[in-house]
């Protein structure tokens, strides 16, 4: 005789689990994820499976517990919650973390890069040292605008004009710093560089950096070849008798370009059957 056995009932309690809230940012784009610094406002967009009181958002850069800025949330279920435009002011890596009233981290973004404006820096292709005269920069933006109408004061940008003896750009050294440079000027309205600056044969570009990271070249001109120009033409009489019956007179032309620095300098030599030049 075969003995049933009793069915034995197996319940399964499935429970689906709905994240409280997501966030996004808004204004990163291309591959890299990137913000551009003082592009504009970091808006984050928000939503809610219900309404969180007394929530806030907080912006962090990776690896780091410091709170750069903190952003109340409206009581709404969805929207944008905009960061100021001068919140990020260096280049890295950061994240957006919501937080409950009692500062619980409910979520976060993603990873996002903040990465410096890019322009397209011009100088002339040529330049003849002495002859020319002050050559221009010209600036464009590459992707997004500098579009913060001021610049925050711990941002210190400024150009190197660097030289090279060849085009390899192996060896260089700065010839001239041009300080306190204004992103949004710098898109309006060409940079007049002196022209006595460059007054080596060789090669020459300008480089856009920012003083906390001086080491970063943030946009790299075009390469401008320099000529040495022997535009000073000096004459003078070829024979004297000393004692000189009154001064001796140099005449000279004088290039479009001359550095402050210049003189005319005169030289003797002197030998037993000559007399000295006076």
């Amino acid at each position: 005789m075969i003995k049933c056995l009793p069915f034995l009932t197996i319940s399964f309690i499935i429970v689906f689990l709905l994240p409280e809230a997501i966030l996004s940012v808004d204004v990163i784009s291309g591959p890299a994820r990137s913000y551009v610094i003082l592009s504009g406002p970091l808006p984050v967009r928000y939503s809610f499976d219900k309404i969180l009181r007394r929530s806030y958002l907080s912006l962090y850069k990776r690896n780091s517990d410091i709170e750069i800025a903190q952003q109340l949330v409206q009581q709404v279920r969805a929207g944008i919650v905009q960061f100021p435009c001068h919140t990020v002011t260096s280049p890295g890596s950061y994240i957006v973390k919501l937080h409950k009233a009692d500062g619980t981290v409910i979520t976060s973004t993603s990873y996002f890069n903040a990465v410096w404006p890019k322009f397209n820096l011009t100088i002339p292709s040529s330049h003849t040292a002495q002859e020319d005269i002050h050559p221009s920069l010209l600036s464009s933006p590459v992707g997004q605008d500098v579009a913060c109408k001021t610049q925050p004061s711990e941002l210190s940008f400024f150009l190197d004009v660097v030289f090279s003896e060849d085009s390899s750009f192996v060896e260089t050294s700065v010839e001239h710093q041009e300080p306190n440079i204004n992103l949004r000027q710098l898109n309006t309205s060409p940079l007049i560089i002196r022209c006595e600056i460059f007054d080596r044969a060789g090669f020459y570009q300008v480089i856009l950096r920012e003083a906390q990271h001086p080491d970063v070249a943030i946009s790299t001109s075009n390469v401008m070849s320099v000529t040495w120009g022997d535009y000073y033409k000096l004459s003078s009489v070829q024979k004297s008798i000393f004692p000189c019956d009154g001064q001796l007179v140099v005449n000279y032309t004088r290039p479009k370009c001359v550095r402050r620095a210049d003189n005319v300098h005169m030289f003797a030599r002197i030998s037993r059957s000559m007399a000295p030049v006076c």
